[in-house]
């Protein structure tokens, strides 16, 4: 039901937007891939023991006919291809309403990098996602600056390894110390040293999951116990990524923002 309504928001929210002119003010996507440091123990707060996955049970203790037997949203492997066709879907989505002239390139680094801290750590409040998001463009900054584009057009998105702490479950809701998917604007970095690459400053970008399909790990067992068949509670991430970048295109968030 929750995954139903933000579809139902997102679409509402672009056929609106369709009847004016958007104020879109960016002409390339750049997409880094940032990992935690691995957790030996599996810290029981978050998802996920702080890297990617390379399979449908890398990170997953229980038997594999447990997992959904049908179709698997956001299958693994999480590496550079999976989130370049990413930016790729919801490239293509915007295209199909907006004017050419407001289409977008996308750029995807190749490499994995390891953030300084574990993802509790980053999940305490905004201003913690700042820190986040200015570490974790500080460790690319190297590869960004050698796709010789023009950054001030530029929005980079950061997908960091494990869920998102974005939507409600039954009850308590067992990794209550996952990051926040955000659109990264000057008030989450307000306690942040300004972001400089080539002298031009970063000062907006998005912060996503790996996924936001909990099906691959542990922790689903733990929501959902009673539950056989566990293809019905799958949700991907291409509907979250583009409620994000609708707020470069200045689109108005139809929900409670507070």
């Amino acid at each position: 039901m929750i995954f139903r309504l933000l579809v139902f928001i997102i679409l509402i929210s672009l056929e609106i937007g369709a009847n004016f002119i958007y104020a879109q003010s960016f002409s390339h996507l750049i997409g880094v891939m940032v990992e935690f440091p691995f957790e030996e123990e599996d810290d029981p707060l978050t998802t996920g023991r702080g890297t990617f996955l390379d399979s449908t049970t890398a990170q997953y203790s229980i038997s594999d006919n447990l997992l959904c037997n049908g179709f698997l949203a956001d299958k693994p492997p999480h590496n550079a291809d999976y989130f370049a066709s990413q930016m790729l879907a919801v490239k293509n989505y915007y295209d199909s309403f907006v004017n050419e002239d407001q289409s977008f390139e996308i750029h995807m680094i190749d490499s994995v990098y390891t953030i300084s801290k574990p993802m509790r750590e980053y999940a305490l409040g905004d201003s913690y996602l700042g820190e986040f998001y200015k570490e974790s463009i500080e460790l690319s900054k190297e590869q960004i600056q050698d796709l010789s584009i023009g950054l001030n057009d530029a929005i980079i998105v950061v997908f960091h390894a494990g869920m998102g702490q974005d939507f409600a479950v039954p009850f308590i809701d067992p990794t209550s110390h996952d990051l926040k998917s955000a659109y990264v604007d000057e008030e989450i970095l307000i306690n942040v040293d300004p972001i400089l690459i080539n002298d031009i400053e970063i000062n907006r970008g998005i912060i996503l999951p790996e996924t936001q399909n909990m099906i691959y790990y542990d922790v689903v067992q733990d929501i959902f116990s009673g539950t056989n068949d566990l293809c019905d509670i799958q949700v991907g991430l291409t509907g979250t990524f583009a409620l994000l970048l609708g707020y470069a295109y200045d689109l108005p968030p139809l929900f409670n923002t507070e």
